[in-house]
């Protein structure tokens, strides 16, 4: 096995956060022989000439490469090995935290989920009904 890095392209913001949730979902998938491992080390980076895509999200992992190109392919993504492409051709590469942020926000979002529905939990042997009478 050896890294596999990926190209994955797209032109709008609302698209690009299609992809990470794309990534999110392959990297939480529970079989990684299925769909290859963990994808990380997230850049983002324009096309020198763009062609079909402006922009696009760089990433890679140390192997599945063949299951991962399927995992996009599922998604309609066209995902390219960077292997296809050299430094020239892309610019302003900046490493980026798009899928951490992704993570710290779903987090967040599953701890508020929990915290509501624990204050609607009457803790045991307080009863609601019990409650009210207990004013009457």
């Amino acid at each position: 096995m050896g890294w596999q890095s990926y190209i994955l392209g797209y032109n709008t913001d609302q698209e690009k956060q299609e992809i990470i949730k794309i990534i999110y979902d392959h990297n939480h998938h529970k079989n990684y022989e299925e769909i290859g491992e963990e994808l990380y080390g997230l850049m983002t980076a324009e096309f020198k000439d763009p062609e079909e895509y402006k922009f696009c999200i760089l990433c890679g992992h140390g192997g599945g490469r063949w299951s991962t190109f399927e995992w996009f392919d599922r998604y309609s993504l066209d995902a390219l090995s960077y292997s296809q492409y050299y430094d020239d051709n892309l610019i302003n590469k900046e490493e980026c935290n798009m899928l951490e942020d992704l993570e710290k926000n779903l987090a967040a979002t599953t701890i508020q989920k929990m915290i509501r529905s624990k204050s609607k939990v009457v803790p045991k042997g307080h009863s609601r009904i019990a409650n009210k009478t207990a004013k009457q």
